[in-house]
């Protein structure tokens, strides 16, 4: 295994996995961790702790399942002390110089009365009993005990939390990625050319002059997203695996803030192009498609960098996707054609839910604009330090970014309105 083919497993892939399958998958990750290459990327290490995370309550589970199977092989007759087998095989030898029990003898259990069988008719040698039926007074029927504790025996637990809607991180994934050790990046943009050159200069005519203004400075200041949260010890202890998944999800919501952040400063950037932004492009597929088209030219014509990939909410791939012709026939190639998959003019589909409702973005995500970030990217620290957690067994878990979007060039990005 290898992290650049590793694909994380969820809470319920581990679960359905054998004892062998999983330990074998447990140790091959828990390997791989390990030993991480120097060039092992931010998406990479996150896929990876995502499914780390879920082995200390996965284990946890099988230990108790363990635990259990182990207990109701050691079932033992009440009153006794001997096992089924043991009281079956009894010889004479062992029972000949102890009084038989009479049969008027009052047992208090269907155990005690087995036994006291045995113990009547085993004479001389090994053998096979089947006692005659146990009878009690008809008012000590067994029911459904009362005690909360019994009840509690009788429900089974699945510790795997079930997650609730996830969004796709696509949108970060798409950028590209630059540290700095400062705080504040600022980068130049050439400003534009003062002057012409003329085609042909005739014989003794003055020549042409031009003049390259200063380039135009860019200031991109860090900005920190974070949030804690607080796990007593016994928490931690006790609910390993709720405590597991509430971390997790820690780390899900700072991604999630962070995605929806740039997407925002994206849009907010001087200098996108624009397609719809007066007149609404019309809400059919061949109109959106056109000018999805339209968009990844003037891409390329504007910044000269091709664009990688578009953005769009799920509604418009919706529209796209079961869009026909005057014949009934799915553009897309129909619910059965699968070749097409999530492109469109050959570039790759993004869906975000956290994308402004009826727009679209196409753009050159990985040539120009990147995620400026410090060395350590998310960071996760816990702490028992903090204000007085120590002298109350309290645990303060944090998680924290400093990053800002930069726009290099912002023509490499259209933003296309469509009608609601």
């Amino acid at each position: 295994m290898n992290i650049a083919d590793f694909t994380p497993m969820d809470a319920v892939s581990l679960r359905r996995m054998d004892g062998e399958a999983y330990m074998t998958r447990r140790a091959e990750v828990l390997e791989l961790s390990a030993n991480l290459p120097e060039d092992t990327t931010l998406e990479q290490m996150e896929s990876l702790d995502s499914e780390m995370n879920l082995y200390k309550s996965e284990d946890e589970h099988r230990a108790n399942i363990a635990a259990l199977n182990a207990e109701k092989r050691q079932l033992v007759i009440n009153g006794g002390g001997n096992t089924v087998e043991s009281v079956a095989t009894k010889t004479v030898n062992e029972n000949k110089n102890e009084e038989a029990p009479t049969m008027d003898a009052q047992a208090r259990s269907l155990g005690e009365h087995f036994v006291d069988f045995a113990k009547r008719e085993g004479h001389g040698k090994s053998f096979h009993l089947v006692a005659p039926a146990y009878s009690r007074a008809a008012t000590d029927t067994h029911v459904s005990p009362a005690g909360d504790e019994l009840k509690a025996t009788a429900t089974t637990f699945d510790t795997s939390i079930v997650e609730g809607v996830r969004e796709s991180m696509g949108v970060l994934n798409l950028l590209g990625r630059e540290v700095i050790t400062g705080n504040t990046l600022v980068f130049f943009t050439e400003s534009a050319m003062e002057g012409t050159i003329a085609n042909v200069t005739a014989e003794g005519a003055k020549k042409s002059q031009v003049h390259f203004p200063d380039p135009t400075p860019t200031t991109v200041t860090l900005e920190k997203i974070a949030a804690f949260i607080k796990e007593s010890d016994e928490f931690i202890d006790d609910y390993g695996f709720l405590a597991s998944a509430i971390n997790g999800r820690l780390l899900y919501e700072l991604n999630l803030v962070r995605q929806k952040k740039v997407i925002t400063d994206l849009l907010g950037t001087s200098g996108i192009q624009t397609i719809g932004g007066t007149t609404a492009v019309t809400r059919d597929a061949v109109a959106v498609a056109d000018e999805i088209a339209n968009a990844i030219a003037d891409t390329m014509t504007y910044s000269g960098r091709p664009a990688n990939a578009i953005v769009m909410t799920p509604d418009l791939w919706k529209l796209l996707r079961i869009g026909k012709n005057a014949d009934k026939d799915y553009y897309g190639g129909g619910y059965f054609a699968a070749l097409h998959g999530n492109n469109i003019w050959n570039l790759p589909i993004v869906l975000s839910n956290q994308l402004t409702a009826n727009h679209i973005v196409v753009g050159a995500f990985d040539t120009c604009a990147s995620l400026v970030t410090k060395a350590e990217g998310v960071t996760v620290e816990a702490v028992n330090t903090n204000e007085d957690d120590f002298v109350r067994n309290l645990m303060t878990i944090r998680a924290e970014v400093r990053e800002k979007l930069a726009v290099r060039m912002p023509a490499g990005f259209v933003d296309i309105t469509v009608a609601a």
